[in-house]
């Protein structure tokens, strides 16, 4: 039985690099090791994500295009899974896929109550 990580692959992408763009299909869903990136939308940046953060998240758990460009801000390695062996990954054991819900719904919630909290005026 193979672990989660031992799924991914290592990549690699200089400062100023596009990660991901607004509106598009994406078939990977990353893990910062080091680095920072910006989640830019219309223009704004919204967030900017660290080491140990999820990036492409949204796009696996909804199956639908990207709403938000993520632009690399300092020099970035990241873990790099496909979509298809996270797939074939959970088809091996169902429980699995709870546990990955669980580890990426966290932080698309913690995500929404930062905004929310800088939102709210007080």
């Amino acid at each position: 039985m193979r672990s989660f990580t031992a799924l991914a692959n290592e990549g690699e992408l200089q400062a100023g690099a596009q990660l991901i763009r607004a509106g598009t299909k994406i078939d990977n869903l990353y893990c910062l090791l080091k680095g920072r990136v910006d989640v830019m939308s219309a223009g704004k940046k919204v967030t900017e994500l660290g080491p140990g953060r999820f990036v492409g998240e949204m796009s696996l758990l909804t199956r639908s295009n990207t709403r938000a460009d993520v632009l690399v801000a300092e020099n970035i390695k990241a873990l790099i899974w496909t979509h298809a062996s996270i797939e074939n990954w959970v088809n091996d054991d169902a429980a699995r896929l709870g546990l990955l819900q669980t580890a990426l719904g966290t932080q698309v919630v913690e995500e929404l109550l930062r905004q929310q909290t800088e939102e709210t005026p007080g």
